[in-house]
């Protein structure tokens, strides 16, 4: 396997652990080699997370106007595959969602094992 494909593997991430994360950002990384979103996700004890949530290359998602309709302190819904590792708050991003509706496909779909 070479450096790109172990890169880019999916395996840090369960096919079938599909979550939804509804949360205020709190920062956003638009560099390669991935965006990140950043968000604190409150639980419905109150409890509040936070999570990070990975993206496609920059220039995967650049021509479809998320970079400049996401804005610190506004509320997000994310469909993202969640860490094997249960103690990490990190996801791999499918599609986020902002409140006015607006739809972006950040990642892609893992095919599960």
């Amino acid at each position: 396997m070479n450096a790109a494909s172990a890169h880019h593997s999916d395996a840090a991430f369960d096919s079938h652990q599909l979550v939804t994360l509804r949360g205020v950002v709190t920062r956003f990384s638009w560099e390669n080699p991935h965006i990140r979103v950043y968000l604190d996700v409150t639980d419905a004890r109150g409890a509040i997370t936070a999570w990070a949530v990975e993206g496609n290359p920059p220039g995967r998602i650049g021509g479809k106007g998320l970079k400049d309709a996401l804005e610190v302190g506004q509320v997000v819904t994310v469909s993202a595959y969640r860490a094997k590792d249960p103690s990490a708050r990190l996801a791999s991003g499918y599609e986020l969602t902002l409140a006015d509706g607006r739809r972006f496909i950040i990642g892609s779909r893992i095919a599960p094992r």
